[in-house]
């Protein structure tokens, strides 16, 4: 088992109450009451170290405020679509022939059935994959994807393999949830099956 598995389980049993440490003496079952449940005080620590709260890397504050002073520079650090590339008069007539009825209710979870019904029909005609409405998600971007991924398939101390280079080196959503990431080499034909070979061999990604 990796080092950092455990110390991580060691660090939420801890905040779960149901061991304690002492300096020294190593850590042990707690020894609160028998039919007492502990106080589970919050492990504030890994809330402060999460995703929401890490500040974005230091290349990517530089890269904005030479984007705020000189507006020659695109800025491709956040992901954002340049507002001048916008087609703003299609998506203005676009908007005018649609009915408001449902624009200020909560759509479904999976995201807008419309949509979804026209993701399973591209992935039939175009990728022949089958799909249903029910297995489609649609989420606000990649990296609430990524999130969703990292939050519900992942466990501290996994690890993970991305392209190198990647957009992902610069999240921090993987780091603060504890996955160990490393750099798979990408040549002129793509990713080397051996690479992948290689880097499961040694840590299991």
């Amino acid at each position: 088992v990796n080092r950092s598995t455990v110390t991580t389980a060691y660090n939420e049993l801890r905040a779960m109450g149901i061991v304690e440490s002492t300096t020294g003496k190593g850590t042990r079952v707690s020894t609160h009451m028998w039919g007492v449940s502990p106080t589970l005080t919050p492990n504030w620590r890994n809330f402060v170290e999460g995703g929401t709260f890490l500040p974005n890397l230091p290349l990517l504050r530089h890269i904005r405020a030479e984007v705020q002073q000189n507006e020659n520079i695109i800025d491709f650090a956040n992901g954002e679509l340049g507002c001048n590339l916008y087609p703003h008069n299609q998506l203005q007539a676009i908007l005018r022939e649609q009915p408001l009825t449902h624009s200020l209710s909560y759509d479904h979870p999976q995201g807008y059935l419309p949509l979804r019904q026209a993701v399973v029909k591209y992935m039939k005609e175009y990728l022949k994959v089958e799909a249903t409405e029910q297995s489609i998600m649609i989420t606000s971007g990649a990296q609430q994807a990524l999130h969703l991924i990292v939050q519900c398939l992942l466990n501290p101390g996994d690890a993970v393999a991305f392209e190198s280079p990647s957009h992902c080196y610069s999240l921090p959503l993987f780091q603060s949830a504890g996955i160990r990431i490393f750099p798979l080499p990408v040549d002129e034909h793509g990713i080397n099956p051996d690479d992948v070979q290689e880097l499961y061999r040694k840590h299991r990604i």
